[in-house]
């Protein structure tokens, strides 16, 4: 078993950041990459995953703000979620193999990857 972690990565400026870190409510750790540019560490609390998604919207809502979001699994799979004006617009799954079984709305078994994108072709 490996390592699990999120991440942020998002452009801006600091006041925006601060702002959007302000509105989510989490407790996080904002340290500076290049200019314009963050990494914003949220806290786990006691070994409980740490939400990105919602924060990383927030931080893409300025004008030409970027920001993607980075969910590392046991070190293995690695699910990246790029934001702009509030929105996903791309999702990387580092390990499509990584499948996991799940049931359709009829009680048919399926596979279903980490992005929660059901293959109804793919039968477990």
């Amino acid at each position: 078993m490996g390592s699990s972690y999120q991440a942020i990565l998002a452009t801006g400026d600091l006041a925006h950041v601060r702002a959007a870190v302000a509105v989510s409510q989490q407790e996080v750790v904002i340290i500076p990459v290049a200019e314009g540019r963050w990494a914003v560490l949220p806290m786990q609390k006691a070994g409980i995953y740490a939400e990105t998604e919602d924060l990383a919207e927030l931080l893409s809502l300025a004008q030409g703000s970027v920001a993607a979001s980075f969910d590392v699994f046991d070190s293995d799979v690695m699910v990246v979620k790029l934001f702009r004006d509030g929105r996903s617009y791309h999702e990387y799954l580092s390990d499509q193999a990584y499948l996991v079984e799940s049931w359709d709305d009829d009680d048919n078994e399926i596979l279903v990857d980490l992005l929660d994108s059901a293959d109804p072709t793919r039968r477990a």
